[in-house]
């Protein structure tokens, strides 16, 4: 439902596809997404669908992000509502297992489904204000600014129309603390104590409060207290080896950290804690000692194996560090890390370690810095693609303003090099060369946004000015995982380079060997295209197929040692005029799409597989629900019992409802 004064228009690719007074017409989009308008006071939630690729909404001065999912089914209604098929964990007149499901889905990590679904359940069944309360907890977890808030603002309601949930009334405190109102939350997390003095998370989350504030004395008085009375005091230890920490304690740090595994013996990341700190404090064979008795007590885990061999080489018992390492390559042949550190150190003894380094990289081909290392030290064998081009002034065959009337920049040189690994994942380069014609392309590329964040490697970021200067982008800078780049000399007839390279270290789909190619253009709105190159370096091994392409130009395939490349070139491409009511590029526009499946008959049978898992999920949770709730006499009851089974079998500790 889209409750508005004011018009709302949905845009994409500055084209209208909706607005109050019409509607899509049924059979004329091939993908859906949703999509959560927030407006200040209410949350709007409009559903509509379209093909895939980078979505924004404006209405007004606000911009909104578009999340993509999964179902194409839609009908269109009376009024302004827009809705589709429902999603498949949802089952009518089954609260208690659409609450089952949620929670799993905040267990698995899928905030944003539970959300979904616990929204649902709010407005559908009023009369349980505990689902709100998972709800406030889901919206919490999701870590989303404008979900945080809306949380704070649920936190009212739930609080009226259950006036003795603590749970509700302690969150309540740690937002106030939060927002830096310490009496405020002194008064809730009081009330709360002086309510049920055994509720254990509001005393440490007093503690907690006394800490930020500076009231040491008070914090180490609430510390005792829970300390003394409760049995399992594991937390309000951790909350002094916290503090310790900080202080930079060793001594009493290590006794502390001692003291909480006397309690959870078997919580082995803390023991995992324990040998860092150690490490950290300078105290290596301490470090040393409890990752031997790590490994000992999980034989099966690697990492305690290469840890234990790299404090050796720290402190100088190289022999043996080498007489683990290939004890862990013996156990673990798989183990790429054990070849690459054994190769390493004997690199550094001055004996030949290429050939193990090399097997490293082979095993973990995603492993970049150890492909960056083999290329440095020249041990990286045919790397490099035959199409991989560098440019210098002389290079550069500029166009005239002319030729080009109506476009304010010019592609000189568009190309795309991917290149798949053994594993699936693979490196995208991206290379453009692009020609300044007039003051509108100044404007247009003065300032130019590329992907960010670790994966990203910028080659190439500079100007060629007309008169044969070279001069370097002005500054890059890392803002919301995106590099905005500052381009210098901009003037009629400045050539912009722009060269990165993108490395996905992520399978595209989950147990699926399978690999999707993002769809290269050969053109675009109002920009011509001199020379465009799609570039395609696979393994010998591996089959690609080219099922999508609209393409009429230079093809050619060379084998280069181990690897097969495929090349598809177009040159001297006009730039699309845009139209009312055209289509997405990707529809005009000439592209090539890759992929390592031979039909949609291969990923439509992995798909099926998956729902059909699911679907049987659902009627086996189904079951498992009403028997575990056989006994419960009342709803409220039948909430906390899946609620506290789920966090205790599934998620582990959880605070206590009343």
């Amino acid at each position: 439902m889209i409750e508005s004064e004011q018009p709302i228009k949905l845009w994409i690719n500055e084209q209208i596809i909706y607005d109050r007074n019409t509607f899509i017409k049924p059979g004329s989009v091939k993908k859906s997404f949703r999509i959560r308008l927030k407006d200040g006071k209410n949350t709007v939630l409009l559903k509509t669908v379209r093909n895939s690729g980078a979505y924004e909404i404006q209405d007004g001065g606000w911009r909104f992000r578009a999340q993509l999912f999964t179902t194409n089914d839609f009908e269109q209604r009376e009024g302004d509502n827009l809705s589709f098929g429902e999603d498949w964990y949802w089952i009518d007149n089954e609260p208690f297992t659409n609450l089952y499901h949620a929670l799993l889905e905040i267990y698995d990590g899928n905030e944003c489904n539970a959300i979904d679904l616990l929204e649902r359940l709010v407005d559908e069944y009023p009369e349980y204000p505990f689902f709100r309360i998972i709800l406030i907890y889901a919206l919490i977890k999701s870590g989303e600014d404008w979900q945080i808030k809306m949380a704070r603002n649920e936190l009212g309601t739930v609080i009226t129309q259950m006036p003795d949930c603590l749970l509700a009334k302690e969150e309540l405190a740690v937002y106030y603390q939060v927002e830096d109102k310490f009496n405020k939350s002194l008064d809730a997390y009081t009330s709360v104590i002086e309510e049920n003095p055994s509720y254990l998370s509001a005393h440490l989350g007093l503690a907690d409060l006394y800490l930020n504030q500076g009231y040491e004395k008070e914090f180490f008085n609430k510390i005792e207290y829970v300390k003394e009375n409760y049995h399992d005091n594991a937390r309000a230890l951790a909350s002094l080896i916290e503090y310790y920490i900080d202080k930079e304690n060793y001594k009493t740090t290590n006794l502390l950290i001692r003291d909480y595994l006397s309690n959870r013996p078997y919580d082995w990341a803390y023991w995992e804690g324990l040998a860092k700190y150690q490490e950290s404090a300078g105290d290596l064979n301490g470090a040393i000692r409890t990752y031997t008795y790590i490994s000992q007590m999980l034989p099966m885990r690697t990492k305690p194996y290469l840890e234990l061999a790299r404090l050796y080489q720290r402190t100088g018992h190289e022999k043996n560090a080498l007489r683990l390492y290939d004890e862990i390559i013996n156990r673990f042949p798989r183990c790429s890390k054990a070849y690459l550190m054994k190769g390493l150190l004997l690199e550094r003894q001055g004996e030949n370690g290429i050939n193990l380094i090399r097997t490293s990289l082979k095993m973990n081909p995603s492993d970049y810095w150890t492909r960056d290392y083999l290329r440095i030290i020249g041990g990286l064998e045919g790397e490099r693609t035959p199409y991989d081009i560098s440019f210098e002034s002389d290079d550069i065959n500029r166009v005239e303003q002319h030729e080009f009337p109506q476009a304010d920049s010019v592609m000189l040189f568009n190309q795309m090099i991917l290149e798949l690994n053994d594993d699936y994942t693979f490196t995208e380069t991206i290379h453009n060369l692009i020609q300044i014609l007039n003051y509108k392309g100044r404007e247009r590329w003065g300032e130019i946004t590329i992907p960010g964040g670790k994966m990203t490697d910028i080659i190439e970021a500079r100007t060629f000015m007309p008169d044969g200067r070279i001069l370097e982008a002005i500054s890059i800078k890392n803002i919301n995982n995106n590099y905005v780049i500052s381009m210098e000399g901009l003037v009629e007839g400045s050539v912009i380079e722009i060269k990165y390279r993108l490395k996905v270290d992520k399978r595209m789909i989950d147990d699926l060997n399978c690999f999707f190619s993002p769809t290269f253009t050969f053109a675009d709105i109002n920009m011509p295209y001199i020379k465009s190159q799609f570039v395609v370096s696979v393994p010998r091994w591996m089959d690609i197929y080219f099922p999508r392409e609209r393409f009429r130009g230079k093809r050619d395939r060379i084998r280069k040692d181990d690897r097969i490349i495929y090349l598809f070139e177009m040159t001297n491409v006009e730039g699309i005029i845009p139209e009312s009511m055209m289509p997405p590029l990707t529809e005009v526009a000439p592209l090539v799409y890759s992929t390592t499946l031979k039909g949609i008959d291969e990923l439509s049978l992995w798909y099926i597989g998956e729902m059909w898992g699911k679907t049987y999920l659902d009627y086996r949770s189904r079951s498992f629900t009403h028997q575990l709730v056989s006994d419960c006499e009342s709803d409220l009851e039948k909430a906390k019992r899946i609620y506290y089974w789920v966090m205790k079998s599934v998620k582990g500790y959880s605070g206590n409802i009343y």
